[in-house]
Order: structure tokens, then C-alpha cells, then sequence
């Protein structure tokens, strides 16, 4: 065979090997994208399984535009993912907190967050915020774990209202009177006025109990409070300290008589009887007055004087409010246990101030 021959079959065999080996390597990296693509949708699939398997609401975000939301969060909002992907996950907040939840999840560094957002329905949710960068789509972004924090809230103001509040009349219970009543004599100096503080208990409300049933006690202690927090101001602090004694704290302007004339209009206020069950009920009370810092100089003394003026008013026959009179201290220190504690008169109903 010639020469030239040779060299030129050699040549096409050359030739047919390199494309046989060009072809076999553009087949394998075909089949390594192929393989990479399917690792990397398996590897996404596997992430959005997971995501929507948590119990919390997860939000794939960049500076708050919505790129993914689990199923979580899907439910706990009551919307549909694919009409809010490319929207801002700030227009889901209240009103009144988008601007700050903008900013929360366009911040560089986050912090756990509380918000208020509204479901689809426009019912609110109370919901704990927080986020760490992560990677999706070849892109930095941000994933916001979104925790329902309602329950939580619910059951901590329950807590808070048992710890804090009468159960039977709704009024500050003797805890919160007694903390609220020492705070705000920490606070206090001559220039901003005077404090007072009125104790009162229904006259004969023992018998009244004891002859129409507990029931029926209860309801008449629920009208009281009523009627009593009508005559006080948004800003007084009205209480009940158990039974049927209630407690009250007014701030009154320098130059004010404001604890003498609300004294007397609490006390006329019982002139008019109560209405349970169809029946009218009629009960009077006895009303203490001690002034700070004229009476006593911090909240136990404060108390201790008005509740010897609810005294002095109750052993005067009930009726009537009385305010604290250190004379009348003076002379009760030095009587005998017997004068002390001589029976109550009774007594129509009286609605002057006795000082």
C-alpha cells in the first residue's frame, strides 16, 4: 500500500477517535448537568419538604420581597402563596406597623421582633420575627422564621388579669392596689397636689348576705363597683380588696377639695337603691378618708389612717363618709378595748362629710 495512502487512513482514524471522545465527553458533561440539576431539584424539594413540615411559618425573602412561603405560614396568613410571590411582606402588618416591619426585614442585622399582622379575613395575629441570611437561586436572601404568638399573649394577660384583678367585679384587686398605691407615692412631691385614698365597706352587707344568699350578694357587689366606678375619673384607681370592701385612689390638683366632695357624692350615690332581680335593694356605706401627705407620709400609714376614718364612720352609725382626724387618733390610742369596740349605731342614711 502506498504511503500517502497510509498516512491518510491513519489520519481518519485519528480523526474518528477524537470525535468518538469529543462526543463521549460533551454526553458526560450533558449527563453531569443533568445529574447536578436533578441533585440540586432534589436538594430544593428536599428543603421545601422540610420547610413546610415546620411548625413555624418560614419566609424566603429579599429586603422583604417575598420569593417563597412554606405551608405554615401559607395557613397561618389564610392567603395563597403564588399571588403574593414579588409583593413586600411588610403590607401583611397592621396599619399602623408596616412601616416598622419594612424596616425590620430590610435591616442588615435582625432581632427578634413582635408584630401584629392581619390574615386575609382582616382577623389579627400576634407573631414573633426572626431571620439569618441563607443562599436561593445562586442569590443572598434572607429566611424569617414566623412564630404565632397569640395563644401565648392570650394566656399571659389571662395570667396577668387573675394575678391583678377581682374576678367578681372586673375592679384591681388588693395586689395591684397596694403596688399601684406605693408607686405612686414614690413619685409624688407637694408641688404636683395630694393624694387621697378612701376605704368602704356596705353597711350590714353581713346580714344582707346571710339572709338573701351568697347569689345574690354577688350581684349586689357587681352594681356596687358599678355605680361607685360612675363617679370616678378614667385616671383614679378603683378597687375591690375582698368581701365587701372596696378601695379607691385619687390624685387631686394643689388647692383642690376634690377627696371632701367626691366623699360626699359617693356616699348620696347609695341613696338610691339597687335593683336585683326586679326587687329594690337598699344599703347604705361607710366611707374612710386619709390624705397624703396631711394623714401619714407612705402607703401603710395612708391605709391605716383610712381605715380608722371607715371606722370612726361605722361606729357613727354608717351612711356617711368620714375623713381622717388626728385628734381623733390621739384619743382612740389612749381609749380602753372595751370603747373601742362598742356595737355600731344604726342609723338612717346620712350623706354628710363628717371631718
Amino acid at each position: 500500500m502506498r504511503l500517502d495512502v497510509l498516512v491518510a487512513l491513519c489520519l481518519l482514524a485519528a480523526l474518528a477517535v477524537l470525535g468518538l471522545a469529543l462526543a463521549t465527553a460533551r454526553a458526560d458533561a450533558l449527563l453531569s448537568r443533568r445529574r447536578a440539576a436533578a441533585a440540586e431539584l432534589a436538594r430544593r424539594q428536599w428543603a421545601r419538604t422540610l420547610a413546610d413540615a415546620s411548625f413555624d411559618g418560614l419566609l424566603i425573602h429579599r429586603q422583604g420581597v417575598i420569593l417563597q412561603m412554606n405551608r405554615a405560614l401559607v395557613r397561618m396568613l389564610g392567603v395563597r402563596e403564588r399571588e403574593w410571590l414579588g409583593q413586600h411582606f411588610g403590607t401583611v402588618a397592621r396599619p399602623d406597623q408596616i412601616p416598622a416591619l419594612r424596616a425590620e426585614l430590610e435591616a442588615p442585622h435582625s432581632q427578634v421582633a413582635e408584630f401584629r399582622l392581619l390574615r386575609a379575613n382582616k382577623t389579627e395575629i400576634a407573631v414573633e420575627l426572626s431571620s439569618q441570611t441563607t443562599e436561593f437561586e445562586g442569590a443572598p436572601a434572607t429566611v424569617t422564621a414566623i412564630r404565632d404568638i397569640t395563644q401565648r399573649l392570650t394566656d399571659a394577660q389571662r395570667i396577668a388579669r387573675l394575678t391583678h384583678y377581682d374576678l367578681l367585679t372586673g375592679l384591681a384587686n388588693r395586689k395591684l392596689f397596694f403596688d399601684m398605691l406605693a408607686t405612686a407615692l414614690a413619685r409624688h412631691d407637694r408641688k404636683s397636689g395630694t393624694s387621697s385614698v378612701f376605704t368602704l365597706d356596705l353597711d350590714r352587707f353581713k346580714a344582707f348576705n346571710q339572709s338573701l344568699g351568697r347569689e345574690t350578694g354577688d350581684r349586689l357587689l357587681k352594681q356596687v363597683a358599678a355605680r361607685i366606678a360612675s363617679l370616678v375619673a378614667r385616671e383614679d384607681l378603683l378597687a375591690r380588696l375582698g368581701g365587701d370592701k372596696f378601695a379607691l385612689l385619687i390624685n387631686c390638683p394643689p388647692g383642690a377639695d376634690r377627696a371632701k366632695s367626691l366623699g360626699g357624692q359617693l356616699a348620696a350615690s347609695f341613696n338610691e337603691p339597687f335593683v336585683i332581680d326586679g326587687q329594690m335593694v337598699k344599703i347604705t356605706a361607710s366611707i374612710g378618708i386619709a390624705t397624703y401627705p396631711d394623714h401619714a407620709s407612705d402607703a401603710d400609714g395612708l391605709m391605716r389612717a383610712s381605715d380608722f376614718a371607715l371606722a370612726q364612720a361605722s361606729r357613727e352609725g354608717g351612711g356617711a363618709a368620714h375623713i381622717f382626724c388626728h385628734t381623733e387618733a390621739e384619743a382612740a390610742s389612749r381609749a380602753s378595748p372595751r370603747e373601742l369596740a362598742a356595737p355600731r349605731r344604726e342609723a338612717p342614711v346620712k350623706t354628710a362629710i363628717r371631718a
